[in-house]
């Protein structure tokens, strides 16, 4: 309780400059946040495509009218379809990764895309979930739908739910059974970026989906045609094993249907862009964070010599020197503590947030690794502030001191 008195009379002496201090810390803290949380996200991004075993592979994007498009939507879709099913068939072609849909799911009044996944999607792009992807054999059609969320805004709704919703197309009501939810941050695939630049964070969505699974029952069990909404861009994997000749005519081939982008390619220019992309980024927040640092170092100098008569009648009473600097660093870390102690629950309570759609940063991924970063920052910065009370504690003893502030 004396310490902690002594310490508290300390920050009395520098009310205006400590509370300065707080309010450029809590800056600098959530600047550092965001930086991280971009960082890990294209991180997360391209480590999910690296893992999702298509080296092998191109990212086609089919030519498609739009013109034909908005005149006949449902036979343009077919015909993407078509276009797919016939490239399957090609010698050489492994499988077709493909995302279609055939409508939404109103819920609660609010509209949700439907999306299929076949087998090969899941195979490679079955992100971690809490409970599972789906049951291992298909249920009856007299039970609910097995259906996993991906994407924010599903916080109401947990694993072993079963939801009543709407179907877009024939608006009966449709049990749903919740068998998973993607875990944070709840990105899933997503193969309508048709740039002419693809990167690894363009393949990726945050957007509430509902995500059901390709089986011979699910149109008769939706009650609905098969009349498939398709996106037209999709992953095209070889066969393993061709030789450059075989590889180049396919390409060729795929040419002829519209454009490509390798998946080298794709891992290669991510890696790029994102180096480029910081390079961009960071100015302005470094420089608001390397002012902050200075301040941070002016005041806590202040705050140093501010207490150095303190500290020596606090030597003269029978503290050591180490229990002198416990006491400066006791100081600081209160000082550190309201911005610290935003900032982690900020991160911690991210997720929750997201999910419930209260505030989504997009494109940004704040976990446990952020709240270890963040706190090895903090104590770096509490080492580094104290070293000019340990560099003077070194240099001179505290008779030294005392005579050269009493001259």
């Amino acid at each position: 309780m004396k310490q902690f008195r002594l310490v508290w009379q300390s920050l009395l002496q520098i009310k205006g400059a400590a509370l300065l201090l707080m309010i450029v810390l809590t800056l600098a803290l959530f600047v550092l946040t965001y930086l991280i949380g971009l960082i890990r996200y294209q991180n997360y991004s391209r480590t999910l495509l690296e893992q999702a075993e298509i080296n092998n592979s191109v990212y086609l994007k089919l030519a498609v009218d739009d013109n034909q498009m908005a005149q006949d939507m449902y036979g343009t879709f077919s015909a993407i379809a078509r276009t797919y099913e016939e490239i399957a068939d090609w010698p050489g072609i492994k499988e077709i990764i493909s995302i279609y849909s055939y409508g939404s799911m109103k819920i609660d009044g609010i509209n949700y895309q439907m999306l299929v996944y076949n087998d090969a999607l899941l195979r490679h792009f079955s992100m971690a979930v809490d409970g599972r992807w789906f049951p291992d054999k298909p249920v009856s059609v007299d039970q609910p739908l097995p259906i996993v969320l991906g994407g924010t805004g599903f916080s109401d709704f947990e694993t072993g739910d079963v939801l009543t919703a709407e179907y877009s197309r024939t608006q009966k009501p449709i049990s749903l059974n919740v068998y998973g939810k993607v875990k944070y941050p709840g990105y899933t695939l997503s193969l309508s970026n048709g740039s002419t630049i693809i990167l690894s964070d363009y393949l990726l969505s945050d957007q509430p989906v509902i995500l059901v699974r390709d089986e011979p029952s699910l149109l008769s069990r939706l009650d609905t045609s098969d009349q498939v909404m398709i996106d037209r861009n999709a992953w095209v994997v070889f066969e393993n094993g061709l030789s450059e000749q075989q590889q180049g005519e396919l390409l060729t081939r795929l040419g002829s249907y519209g454009s490509y982008h390798t998946y080298e390619d794709i891992i290669t220019a991510s890696r790029e862009s994102h180096i480029e992309q910081l390079k961009e980024i960071l100015p302005i927040p470094l420089f608001l964070f390397f002012s902050a640092f200075s301040c941070l170092f002016s005041i806590s100098s202040l705050y140093v010599m501010r207490n150095a008569q303190n500290q020596i009648l606090y030597f003269f009473c029978g503290c050591s020197r180490k229990r002198m600097i416990g006491i400066l660093a006791q100081g600081l870390f209160m000082i550190f503590l309201p911005p610290a102690l935003l900032n982690l629950l900020f991160i911690l309570f991210y997720p929750t947030i997201s999910q419930a759609d209260w505030l989504n940063l997009h494109q940004v991924v704040l976990d446990g690794t952020s709240v270890s970063l963040v706190l090895l920052f903090l104590a770096v910065l509490l080492v580094f502030l104290l070293l000019p009370a340990l560099m003077i504690s070194r240099r001179h003893t505290p008779m030294q001191l005392y005579r050269r502030m009493s001259s």
